[in-house]
């Protein structure tokens, strides 16, 4: 129940929403999602920390998807291309999670945090180049680019939110200073963990 009113709000936003956002807030976990409409949930994670940067810049969701659409169409080779090689990141990480899920070791954990590393900043680019930027976010990514934080944007861009992992060499001294400079920019931002668990029924009433 929970699962389809969230959906319903998403279709307010997002006009045709795949369902994943609504699936991973309730349920948690990992999922692995492909259109039209499979979900795998994951049951093995590394214990990645991100960090949320919130550049509190409001956002079209529909709109931004509706570019990247007529940039699609308009350039169907070059546009096409992109997102073929965003899509091959996906699939390179859902390889790297199910050998987790078969041989869950420290050498596979590392290998995936490690590919995660050099992914980031190569989709954040990608993402750029379908036009889903925004002066914000571009803020945000001069930032940690300074502090060697791993990052790009997340959600639809157009502002919203920029997610970076922190490395295992990140202090949390720099980590504090980088908080402050963020916040000078009138942004703010908060720590999670991936794989985290979805809706939970404390009581009943």
């Amino acid at each position: 129940m929970v699962n389809s009113f969230v959906f319903e709000g998403e279709r307010v936003f997002h006009g045709t929403p795949s369902g994943l956002d609504n699936t991973a807030c309730t349920y948690g976990g990992v999922i692995v999602f492909k259109r039209p409409s499979s979900f795998e949930f994951l049951t093995k994670f590394p214990p990645v920390r991100l960090l949320v940067t919130n550049t509190k810049v409001e956002h079209n969701t529909k709109e931004l998807v509706a570019g990247v659409s007529r940039l699609l169409k308009s350039n169907k080779e070059v546009v096409g291309g992109i997102l073929t090689a965003i899509d091959g990141i996906s699939l390179d990480y859902v390889t790297a999670l199910k050998e987790l899920q078969q041989n869950y070791n420290t050498d596979n954990e590392t290998k995936f945090v490690q590919k995660a590393i050099t992914h980031f900043p190569i989709n954040h680019h990608m993402l750029c180049a379908l036009g889903v930027s925004h002066p914000s976010i571009d803020s945000v990514i001069r930032l940690t680019s300074e502090f060697n934080l791993p990052s790009k944007i997340t959600g639809a861009g157009g502002g919203g939110c920029v997610i970076s992992i922190i490395t295992a060499d990140m202090t949390d001294t720099k980590l504090r200073e980088f908080e402050t400079k963020v916040a000078a920019l009138g942004m703010e931002t908060f720590e999670c963990t991936v794989g985290q668990e979805g809706v939970v029924i404390h009581a009943k009433l």
